[in-house]
């Protein structure tokens, strides 16, 4: 081809880009509500049952009042006085998480599930047993005041 000839060019061909999606839409917005759907099952799982974290495993005991493991060593806040035999009355006030000023979980009665105010305890009856203190819970003010009339 010479200077002065004009080129002759080929057609383009052309598509229009909606064509497939169409078809992909109502497949793509039921993949979408899929993955919503289990999305939200995971988290509901991962809520209910927490993955315990490395520090967990070396926790050995729960609060008896807001149910917070503690750590060896980390103790409950308690006051005792002697009782029947190798028993002692107890009062178990809380640990460093639902005790004091700093505290930041609410309390639990474990007898009667009622949420208690900051400045209730729980009543027990401890002892000594294969060296290790023993309790049994009587139950919280509220609920023993509540029992006892």
């Amino acid at each position: 081809m010479g200077p002065g000839a004009s080129r002759k060019e080929e057609p383009v061909e052309t598509r229009n880009i909606h064509e497939g999606v169409a078809i992909n839409l109502p497949v793509l917005v039921i993949i979408g509500i899929i993955l919503i759907c289990i999305t939200g099952l995971v988290i509901t799982y991962v809520m209910k049952h927490p993955v315990p974290r490395t520090m967990d495993r070396k926790r050995k005991m729960k609060c008896p009042l807001c149910q917070s493991w503690l750590l060896p060593g980390e103790r409950i806040r308690t006051e005792s006085w002697p009782g029947k035999k190798d028993e002692k009355r107890v009062y178990l006030y809380g640990c460093r998480f639902c005790h004091g000023e700093k505290a930041t979980v609410k309390k639990k009665c474990p007898v009667c599930k009622r949420q208690i105010h900051a400045g209730a305890y729980l009543i027990g009856r401890m002892w000594r047993r294969e060296g290790k203190n023993r309790v049994h819970i009587e139950g919280c003010t509220v609920c023993l005041k509540i029992k006892t009339g």
